[in-house]
């Protein structure tokens, strides 16, 4: 080494130890209630350190990896290994972290009342926008507004206008699941007090359905009951319960909404519930389809025709323990305690086998049927129970598969077709999962008649080209297994290959839109949830949606949209043209720009 650059390495590093440790930032504002600009005192703000700057993904309460904490003070309370610090604002709404390193941070805020909200959110629960701290910035202009939660209260009483003590009352909402399933949500629950009232607060402003009451017979209803949770009481008589939904009706269809709006509170929403309604059996018996006489064994579940109401909950419980409602010996079938209703009665045989899992049950019969009860019990219905099929198959493979991913790590499901949960066919409750062998065959076992998914199980990066079920097209159609007890050929095309689309998202004055939801749909078999796709936009609008299989698409952003709401038809249908329109194959690279569509669903 040459005397000058010695005396040069010497000098730079003298530098850098006299310059010391680099100087602390801040970041400090103030939380508000949205609409009045008032002050909250009280509310909770955490502040998260983050080594990943702006990219943040998905749903939900901010869930990034936080990285080391800040070095120095925290003018803050409960500090966190995690590298989250919590704070509660003063009396004026103001809240400040100090002793800040330089780097990324979220700030998640909540109060008592109101929505809890991630700072600079662009859509209810959705992530936040990071702020981005300089050595020794000091960040003053924070500003956080809380939408003010609602609350609902009112009175059960009897027909003769007696209050009605321990009754569960309900608040429910139509949602999407991750899956694309239309079901309920439960948005708050109480129990009424020895006066017959209840108060549901703090509630997310919405649209919802109220319930009230509880009844033995019917398994959804006791499900939606059971989690209010009881409070057993020794000077309590237990009493039964008819239920019913507001304003007065058994039927969610013609029950009216109750339209939650900010800071609402909604009073005198009271029901009247019959005590001790008259309740119904269904009687009938089941025959084997194959013999005409009745299966040994069998496991009967009952679930109303609720549209949104899972029946596959009741149908898992038949499944797991013996119940009371069949025969073997006589072959029959009694089910008790139902309030006039329409019912769907499934019967399932098991018996021991070997799964994909191991030793365990497995299906070898089922069958159901729909029943309406008013006013009188039902007699003499007959449930012929068909045998579930083996439909075999076999894979071929378009190309070459990854060499990581041999046929035999692949694996196939099949899925109840049906968004809705009371509105399918499908007899069996749980997925179907089967493994490939190396050669290419398959056999999916236990298979029910019903109507199906057909779901492949890999790397994003293999995907079903083509499937054929006895000839017909079952990639963009339900697969559908009649009673005839017998299963076809499922011919699958496998092929690799991905695209990429990437892209920004713009505002109508053409300027980025950070931290908003960007949808891909698939323009033909949207009953195919596995081909939605969701990313979040980075801080400069930026998104890319990696490993796409070939086919058409659109690609939607909104403002503000619930998660999984993009399921919704109606909503598809309404925005359809807002879309914009990729073709991908299975190397290409797309780029495109997005329009925000403003406001969102309502």
């Amino acid at each position: 080494m040459s005397l000058a650059v010695a005396i040069t390495l010497a000098i730079t590093l003298q530098l850098a130890t006299n310059a010391g440790p680099a100087p602390k930032g801040s970041i400090e504002g103030v939380v508000l209630r949205a609409g009045t600009g008032q002050p909250l005192p009280g509310a909770r703000v955490t502040l998260t350190y983050h080594l990943s700057p702006n990219n943040v993904t998905g749903f939900g309460p901010i869930n990034l990896s936080p990285g080391r904490p800040p070095a120095a003070e925290i003018g803050a309370t409960g500090a966190g290994a995690d590298g989250q610090f919590s704070f509660r604002t003063d009396e004026n709404g103001r809240f400040r972290f100090t002793g800040l390193d330089a780097g990324d941070y979220t700030l998640h805020i909540q109060a008592n009342g109101h929505v809890p909200q991630n700072y600079g959110e662009r859509f209810r629960y959705g992530p936040g926008t990071p702020i981005h701290l300089a050595a020794g910035q000091e960040i003053k202009d924070v500003s956080a507004r809380l939408i003010a939660a609602g609350n609902v209260s009112g009175r059960i009483r009897d027909g003769a206008g007696r209050p009605l003590a321990n009754v569960p009352v309900q608040l429910l909402r139509y949602a999407y699941n991750s899956d694309g399933r239309r079901t309920y949500q439960s948005a708050g629950h109480a129990r009424t007090n020895d006066r017959g009232e209840y108060r549901l607060y703090w509630i997310t402003p919405g649209r919802y359905y109220l319930l009230a009451g509880r009844t033995n017979g019917d398994a959804f209803i006791q499900m939606i009951a059971g989690a209010a949770g009881a409070a057993p009481n020794a000077n309590e008589v237990p009493q039964e319960l008819g239920y019913a939904f507001y304003p007065g009706v058994a039927d969610i269809s013609a029950a009216t909404t109750i339209d939650l709006g900010p800071g609402s509170d909604f009073q005198g929403i009271d029901l009247t519930l019959e005590l001790n309604p008259r309740t119904y059996h269904i009687r009938g018996r089941l025959v084997d389809s194959r013999t005409g006489q009745p299966p040994q064994r069998a496991a009967i579940a009952v679930a109303p025709q609720t549209h949104g109401a899972d029946a596959a909950n009741e149908l898992r419980r038949a499944l797991g323990a013996p119940n009371s409602y069949y025969n073997a010996g006589a072959g029959t079938i009694d089910i008790p305690n139902l309030l006039p209703g329409v019912y769907t009665v499934t019967a399932t045989v098991r018996a021991r086998g070997t799964t994909i899992y191991g030793p365990g049950p497995v299906t070898t019969a089922g069958g159901s049927t729909t029943v309406a009860v008013s006013g009188a019990d039902v007699e003499g219905v007959v449930i012929p129970v068909v045998p579930a099929v083996s439909i075999p198959g076999r894979v071929h493979v378009d190309g070459q598969l990854p060499s990581n991913w041999p046929l035999d790590r692949l694996r196939f499901q099949l899925t109840p077709a049906a968004r809705d949960d009371a509105t399918g066919t499908v007899m069996a409750d749980s997925t179907i999962t089967e493994q490939i062998n190396s050669d290419g065959a398959f056999q999916l076992n236990e298979v029910l008649p019903g109507e199906y998914r057909l779901v492949l199980m890999g790397p994003r990066n293999v995907y079903i080209k083509e499937a054929r079920y006895e000839g017909a097209d079952v990639l963009n159609a339900p697969l559908r297994v009649n009673t005839a007890g017998r299963g076809g050929m499922l011919e699958v095309v496998l092929a690799a290959g991905s695209g990429r689309i990437a892209g920004v998202v713009t505002d109508a004055r053409s300027q980025p839109v950070p931290v908003t939801p960007v949808v891909l749909i698939p323009n033909r078999a949207r009953h195919r949830s596995e081909l939605y796709n969701t990313v979040t936009t980075d801080a400069n609008g930026r998104f890319t949606f990696a490993l796409v299989p070939p086919g058409d698409f659109k690609v939607f952003a909104w403002e503000s949209i619930e998660p999984y709401a993009w399921f919704d038809p109606d909503i598809q249908a309404r925005f359809e043209g807002m879309g914009r329109a990729v073709h991908v194959t299975e190397s290409s690279a797309e780029t495109i720009d997005i329009r925000i569509i403003p406001g969102g669903p309502r």
